[in-house]
């Protein structure tokens, strides 16, 4: 006899499918812009741990670190979007908030699940402590403060500690640090902290609209892509 009453309820499963589709869809729009500034490069920084690794923990150790990112740039992006709203109406309308995928609310409700998951790691691995709250106060520092508006902090502060904290993460996660990886971090911890910079000469009118002063609005726009390319020279010669 077909015990037709255990089977789960067609409209569960569309829900359950629905909600599935609806959460990669607010993935999506909060992060693409961000793939190829953090998972992938920190996705890169760790391939040369591999051939130090036997198969399965070098399968498992970057399926935990790829975890690791994907969840730190969905946190770092849906905090930073709920508290940026009017500004992504202007300068990223595909966003999920300005698009009317979601509301403030439900981002909210998002970003504290995010965040439990974010301290989760340091639970398990609680050599990742520094990172962990490293990353998590140049988030506050960015979306929810002030200081966060200046383009010094911003960028040579804040975008340089997370980038530390982004790449020291994963070098602890594969369990294979190779030699002189220290000084590898802190060396692209600095070049990030300057070339982010260029990230002012774009969303130059939402930066207006929100209050935060970047390097074009302090020197002038071609001042600051001068300054900018006289910084960056010895970063690629």
């Amino acid at each position: 006899m077909v015990a037709s009453a255990s089977l789960i309820d067609p409209s569960v499963l569309s829900h359950i499918y629905n909600s599935v589709l609806h959460e990669a869809d607010v993935f999506v729009r909060s992060t693409w812009r961000d793939w190829l500034s953090t998972p992938v490069p920190g996705t890169i920084f760790i391939l040369g741990s591999l051939t130090y690794l036997p198969f399965e923990e070098a399968i498992f150790n970057s399926a935990i670190t790829v975890l690791n990112l994907t969840i730190y740039i969905y946190f770092f992006n849906t905090w930073t979007q709920y508290t940026s709203v009017e500004v992504d109406r202007i300068n990223k309308p595909d966003r999920s908030i300005p698009a009317g995928i979601t509301t403030p609310a439900v981002a909210k409700r998002r970003g504290m699940v995010l965040t439990a998951l974010w301290f989760s790691f340091a639970i398990y691995r609680p050599d990742l402590i520094i990172e962990t709250w490293i990353l998590v106060i140049a988030t506050i520092t960015l979306a929810m403060n002030n200081l966060g508006r200046h383009w010094f902090v911003k960028n040579t502060l804040c975008m340089s500690v997370m980038a530390w904290g982004f790449l020291s993460s994963p070098r602890k996660l594969m369990g294979a640090p190779l030699p002189n990886t220290s000084n590898h971090l802190i060396a692209l911890a600095v070049w990030v902290g300057f070339v982010a910079y260029s990230q002012d000469f774009r969303d130059v009118e939402g930066d207006k609209e929100t209050g935060s002063w970047t390097l074009p609005m302090a020197v002038g726009d071609g001042n600051a892509r001068l300054l900018f390319a006289f910084v960056c020279m010895p970063l690629v010669t």
